[in-house]
């Protein structure tokens, strides 16, 4: 077990040393300029994923490769919604891949929410079990599209109180074969942090926000 622990710890250790960069402005400068020029006369590449809120996407050119972002507000104000919005907008957008991982929500409760919000129809009616053939058939409609195109949207179903490693994990998983370009969570509040427990306080949500997700830049907007 102390071999175990030992090269666990060195593994971590090695990860976070190779990440550090260090550059001098003088020498690089250079790179620098030929970068920005290139970036310059291709506007496009300075794009993110949209967000599909004007006022965001206008003030953030969408959402950045590496970038991590936390969508804060009180029970009910839609913060759900808000990310679903963003995972359509990225999968329909940028021709890659989106993984949500849902922790409060069942794979059914989200897929739901999901063909609600793409076809217009009213979440209740979905609880309710009250679906009429027209709605059906603008479900097929959309479901469709999402079947003939080729980047897809994966829905990672995760118990409450996994880790970020343990969400982590899984987006690995899929990243391994497939090009993914944006990954929400929903939600944070009801991950354990870093000593294993969930906690409503806000020490342990910047914890478990500033926690290991950088090994997932790749699946960040390019």
């Amino acid at each position: 077990a102390s071999v175990a622990v030992d090269e666990l710890h060195e593994s971590i250790h090695s990860q976070s040393i190779n990440r550090i960069k260090i550059s001098d402005p003088a020498s690089g400068y250079g790179d620098y300029k030929k970068n920005y020029k290139k970036i310059q006369a291709d506007p496009s590449l300075a794009i993110g994923v949209p967000t599909g809120i004007p006022a965001i996407d206008q003030e953030m050119v969408g959402l950045r490769k590496g970038e991590l972002g936390v969508v804060v507000g009180p029970t009910g104000s839609g913060k759900s919604i808000a990310i679903m919005e963003f995972a359509l907008n990225a999968w329909r957008l940028t021709g890659e891949d989106v993984v949500v991982v849902t922790i409060e929500m069942s794979e059914k409760q989200y897929l739901d929410r999901l063909y609600s919000h793409m076809a217009g129809i009213q979440y209740n009616r979905f609880r309710r079990y009250e679906l009429t053939k027209a709605d059906w058939t603008l479900i097929d409609r959309e479901v469709d599209k999402m079947q003939k195109s080729e980047n897809k949207i994966h829905i990672v179903d995760m118990p409450e109180g996994c880790s970020v490693l343990n969400a982590r994990n899984e987006v690995k998983k899929i990243m391994q074969t497939r090009k993914v370009g944006l990954v929400v969570v929903d939600y944070m509040n009801i991950m354990c942090g870093p000593d294993g427990k969930i906690s409503f306080e806000w020490q342990n949500q910047l914890e478990i926000a500033g926690e290991r997700w950088r090994p997932l830049d790749t699946a960040f907007p390019r």
